[in-house]
Formats: structure tokens, C-alpha cells, sequence
């Protein structure tokens, strides 16, 4: 993700009306922590200088706490990179700073911050206290800019989005497409820049695996590995969109996996308010969307539990041109889950559709 390059994010520990926290691996593989300033909250410089103020705290040898690894305080979205292990976490940070920080699961609606904090630092921080006083002395309610800036925030949208259709009186939009449905556990927005994870695992020419057609004339072909069995299945409330159910087994427990892909058509113009509407209306385990092309978003999470086990699932929203004119047209969605270890091949699924669709 570039706004803590070199680091590549996984998934989202917990978060609070200041920032979020992340799971993340260094380049030559240890797992860390990494703390993130909310963009708009970062607009503030009292708050950006809180959140060094607070960083520096906790890496001075006199708190009595593990230092930070790296950090970033100038950039847009400042980061604070910290261990992964008790103690060491980079949700210190917001502690340190007074915020309620809550893990991801359950989901946390997220509020706008009303003033940096005074006086709130644990005591093993007080020397970076009294540094975070003085610079939030006189502090008022956080202004939040209007967002010019063409790069999306990490992250600051409310956990509940907003339905942008245009409908009329009569329930049905303007554009004919019936309505968008109501998700329980939509996405975070907006997507979070990041970029398509080169290290998923890919299909090889060595690897046996089964292909389905029944969406080639919406210019889909789906493989998936030999194992699992696909159908198609109606959609009730949209006859143009189309679905197919897939499931199988992984490893040598034979575990359960599978879930959905799904392509419906994206109304003319398609434009990027239409496909965040439409991405918002899927379910997403409430995880925090991540930007991977320009019409690409996915979600990702490991501590999933599904009638009490823990799964691993993974969601993504792309858009594509899948008509004559060259322009786009067409919504997919892959939403799969699998034991907590088998990501491998809703990985490989997803890699596959974006490559032959060249998303």
C-alpha cells in the first residue's frame, strides 16, 4: 500500500475516530503493526503533531515500553510502524492519545473526532504528555477540509453508507435497474489506496482445474480448481443479472469452501459514483475496502466465524468493459470464503478473473 511503503497491509486490526490499526509484513516477511492517521484527521495539524508527539513517546527509553520500528509523520496519511507482539502494538498510539479504540470485530461505527485530547496520556507516557499539551493548548473542534485532493483517504467514511441511487417516489431508479439492496455488514469507504497483491498464488499450466461457460455471453469464463462444482443460479429480483455458485474442499481435511461470482450489468454512464453506489451495496464483513486499479476494489479478512469457526473471506468489486463499445459496462463480484488457512484458492480465483478480464 503506498502510503506506508515499503509495507504491504493485510487486514484491520481495530480502529477509533482518529485512525485505524493494521496487521502488515515487512519486506522480508515479519509480521508488524502498523498505525494509520486518518486523512481528514491528519488535515489538522494539532493532531498530526499529537499523533509524532505520542509515537516519540512511546520510543523514548524512559516510558518503559518497545519502541516503534519506522514511521512517517509527513506524509498525507501519517503511519506509525510498531511489533507485533503483546505489548508492542501499534494501537499504543491511539491509546496514548486518549482515543476509544476498539478492535474490528464486531464492527465500530466510526465518529468524527470533536478535539485532540488533553491531560488523557497513560502514565508511562507523561514526558510525551506534556509535549501533546502544549501543542493542543486552545484546540477546537476538528475542521474537516473539502476533499480536492484526488487520492481517496485511508479511511474516515462512516461504517454505514449511503445509498446515492436516484429514486423516484415509485421506488424504482430513473435508469430502469431495479434497486440496490441494503447490506448487513457493507465495506468501509472509501476504498483505501493500495495496489493487486503480487505474491496471491496464481493457476498454472501444471494445475488441473474445471471451466465453466455458463456466463460466457456476459464475456465471463470462470475456472476454479477441479474439486469444486459451480451452478448457476436465478436472480429474482434482476433477471439481467447473473450468478454462480460454486463450492468444494480444501487441504486434507477436506474442509468447506466456496461462495459466488457474480456479474450484473452497470447502468450507462457507469461512472465512479455509479460503481461506488453499486459496491457499496454488497456485503463486505464490514472490512475496510482496498483500491486496486482503477475499477478494482477488494476486502479481506482471516477471523471471519461462521457458525462458530473461523473462516477466511474474501470480496471483490470490479468493473469492466463488456460490450462492443469499448466502454464500461459490467459489474463482477467474487465473494468467497474458506477454512482459515485456505485463502490460497480464492486467491487464485480472484487473480484469474482479473488477469482474463484484464481489470
Amino acid at each position: 500500500m503506498r502510503p506506508v511503503d515499503p509495507y504491504q497491509l493485510v487486514e484491520m486490526l481495530g480502529s477509533c475516530p482518529a485512525g485505524s490499526v493494521w496487521s502488515a509484513v515487512e519486506p522480508h516477511g515479519e509480521q508488524i503493526t502498523v498505525a494509520i492517521l486518518d486523512a481528514d484527521v491528519a488535515a489538522d495539524d494539532r493532531w498530526r503533531k499529537a499523533f509524532s508527539s505520542a509515537a516519540e513517546a512511546l520510543a523514548d527509553p524512559a516510558a518503559g515500553a518497545p519502541t516503534f520500528r519506522y514511521a512517517n509523520f509527513t506524509a498525507r496519511v501519517p503511519w506509525v510502524a510498531c511489533g507485533a507482539g503483546p505489548g508492542e502494538g501499534a494501537e499504543r498510539i491511539f491509546l496514548a492519545l486518549g482515543q476509544d479504540y476498539r478492535p474490528a470485530y464486531p464492527p465500530v461505527p466510526r465518529f468524527a473526532p470533536s478535539e485532540p485530547p488533553r491531560g488523557r496520556v497513560p502514565r508511562p507516557l507523561l514526558a510525551g504528555a506534556a509535549v501533546v499539551a502544549v501543542l493542543l493548548a486552545g484546540a477546537a473542534v476538528i475542521w474537516w477540509p473539502d476533499r480536492s485532493d484526488e487520492s481517496p483517504p485511508l479511511s474516515g467514511a462512516s461504517a454505514t453508507p449511503s445509498r446515492a441511487v436516484d429514486t423516484p417516489p415509485g421506488g424504482i431508479p430513473q435508469d430502469g435497474t431495479p434497486p440496490l439492496a441494503t447490506p448487513n455488514q457493507p465495506g468501509l469507504e472509501p476504498p483505501a489506496e493500495s495496489s493487486w497483491r503480487t505474491d496471491w498464488p496464481q493457476f498454472t499450466p501444471a494445475d488441473t482445474v474445471r471451466t465453466y461457460t455458463d456466463l460466457a455471453d456476459v464475456g465471463l469464463v470462470l475456472k476454479v480448481p477441479w474439486s469444486w462444482d459451480c451452478s448457476p443460479v436465478p436472480d429474482d429480483r434482476d433477471p439481467q443479472t447473473r450468478r454462480l455458485r460454486c463450492s468444494g474442499t480444501f487441504g486434507e481435511q477436506q474442509q468447506k469452501v466456496g461462495g459466488e461470482v457474480v456479474v450484473r450489468p452497470c447502468p450507462q454512464r457507469c461512472t465512479p459514483d455509479r460503481q461506488a453506489t453499486m459496491r457499496q451495496a454488497e456485503e463486505a464483513w464490514s472490512q475496510q475496502w482496498l483500491q486496486a486499479g482503477i475499477a478494482t476494489a477488494y476486502a479481506e479478512i482471516s477471523t471471519l466465524q461462521v457458525d462458530g469457526e473461523r473462516r477466511h473471506g474474501l470480496v471483490m468489486v470490479a468493473y469492466w468493459r463488456g460490450g462492443q463499445d469499448g466502454s464500461i459496462d459490467r459489474q463482477l463480484v467474487l465473494r468467497m470464503t474458506g477454512p482459515a488457512d485456505g485463502a490460497s484458492p480464492l486467491r487464485m480465483i480472484a487473480n484469474y478473473l482479473r488477469s482474463s478480464l484484464l481489470l
